[in-house]
Parts: C-alpha cells; structure tokens; sequence
C-alpha cells in the first residue's frame, strides 16, 4: 500500500488530518512484548519565516499523498532535531 493510500486508510477516507496521532504505532521489542510508539516532543519555539513558506509549498505538493493542516506540517517540523534538514529531504525527494 503506498504512503498516500496508507494515510487515507489510516484516517478513514480523504479527510485531512489536524495533527499527527499521539500514539504512532505499536512495536515489538526481542521478547516480543508490544510497546506504544509515542510521538516525539516539541524542541523548536518555530520555524523561519523562509521555512514556514517551505513547508507550505510541500504541503500544497504532498495534499493527496499526506493530507495534513498547516499546523500538523509545522507540528512535526518543531519535533524535528534538525528541522531544516528533514525540511531538505522532503523537498529532495
């Protein structure tokens, strides 16, 4: 299933998603016990002024692939480590 369907599945149909789901997924560790994969914590006050016109460029590219608000882009760039790189390799690809 490709990254588009996937959301699309994940989320019930063509709505666009708010923000990104707390809990993420479940793993499983060597004993094969299950654990919540929880989602990281905001290390960013903000973006850029250059950034934020970024993302919103992604975000009018990827809306049928990664149906997200504006707010849940920006979201998930403020819990990047490095948010200019990971805004580099979404625009690379």
């Amino acid at each position: 299933m490709g990254i588009g369907r996937w959301f699309k599945h994940l989320l019930g149909g063509e709505k666009e998603m708010a923000c990104v789901p707390e809990v993420l997924g479940h793993v499983s560790d060597d004993q094969g016990k299950t654990h919540e994969l929880h989602r990281g914590w905001i290390k960013h006050r903000s973006l850029s002024d250059e950034q934020g016109r970024r993302v919103a460029r992604l975000r009018e590219v990827l809306a049928e692939a990664y149906p997200m608000t504006m707010q849940g882009w920006i979201d998930g760039f403020l819990r990047d480590a490095d948010p200019e790189s990971e805004i580099r390799i979404i625009e690379a690809c």
